[in-house]
């Protein structure tokens, strides 16, 4: 099944977050998505060490 290609406009975001973990040791982060035509993206995880 295919479905319409969203418009330009949609394929930018911009975001921030703050994490409120310890900061000890080592983490991981993802972004997952979902568009307006549920259809959903992810990327790999990233991994953070504490310096």
């Amino acid at each position: 099944m295919f479905d319409r290609a969203e418009p330009s406009s949609a394929l930018d975001m911009n975001f921030t977050f703050e994490d409120e973990g310890s900061g000890d040791g080592e983490d991981w982060y993802y972004v997952r998505v979902r568009q307006h035509n549920d259809q959903y993206a992810w990327s790999s995880p990233i991994w953070v060490e504490a310096l």
